[in-house]
């Protein structure tokens, strides 16, 4: 029983950290991205999508600046809302299995702008 839970925490976590790098590469090529208005950083950290996928909050690894964009005319954001969902939901089944609420974890996705 015991392995089995293991195995099912492992396997959940893999698929997470691949959604993560596949999340990662879909919104640096939909939005307009720039590096820190504050420090000049360009390691971010996804904070969400908006629902409708139009824009994004991210903020700066190195001082923490929140800054917020808005996607690349003409783009779809429909895989970037998937992933997102998907990542959630995998969350979810992760915290369930080891006993923790998602509310109480912020996922940040870090990603280089350049």
């Amino acid at each position: 029983m015991f392995g089995n839970k293991k195995r099912k925490e492992e396997e959940l976590l893999r698929d997470i950290q691949r959604l993560y790098w596949k999340l990662n590469e879909i919104v640096k090529s939909l939005y307009k991205l720039k590096n820190c208005t504050k420090c000049g950083g360009h390691v971010m950290n996804i904070h969400v999508i908006s629902p409708s996928g139009k824009s994004i909050e991210y903020s700066c690894e190195n001082c923490g600046e929140v800054m917020a964009c808005t996607i690349i005319d003409g783009k779809d954001p429909g895989m970037a809302l998937h992933l997102q969902n998907t990542i959630k939901s995998k969350m979810e089944e992760l915290y369930s299995l080891i006993g923790e609420e998602i509310h109480k974890r912020e996922i940040d996705i870090t990603f280089k702008i350049n």
